[in-house]
Parts: C-alpha cells; structure tokens; sequence
C-alpha cells in the first residue's frame, strides 16, 4: 500500500487552518489521491496553530459523501 503525507501547514503556506477555503484545498488534495487509486493518508497538523471547524468540516467532513465511504476507512 502507497503511504502518503499531506503536510497541512506546507499544502496551505500557512500556520491557521480556519476557514473553509482551506478545508477544501485539503480535500481536493485528499481525493485527488483517492481518484489516483489511494493508499494510507496521514494529515501532518504539527505547526498548525490554529484549526477550526469550518476547516474541519470542508476538510474531512466531506470525506463522507464520497460513494463507498466504509471501503476507504
């Protein structure tokens, strides 16, 4: 299995994770990863000072709506 490393901090060019028009940069990234055939996604928060639900919920929250759901846990 492909192992992947999504560096929030790196991927958003900045320490706050706190709207949603960065939630969806991760998670653009996160499914063009899974478009590709996935693997193991591990979400690098260190130097992340900020995170808020907003983030959170465009970020992985969405995660939910992609069809078979229970095959990419």
């Amino acid at each position: 299995m492909i192992k992947y490393e999504i560096i929030i901090k790196d991927e958003l060019q900045s320490a706050a994770a706190d709207n949603d028009k960065k939630g969806n940069i991760i998670y653009n990234k996160i499914k063009s990863i899974i478009d590709d055939g996935g693997g193991e996604i591990t979400l690098n928060f260190i130097g992340i000072n900020i995170l808020n639900t907003a983030f959170l919920n465009n970020a992985i929250g969405q995660l939910y709506s992609i069809p078979d759901w229970d095959s990419l846990k």
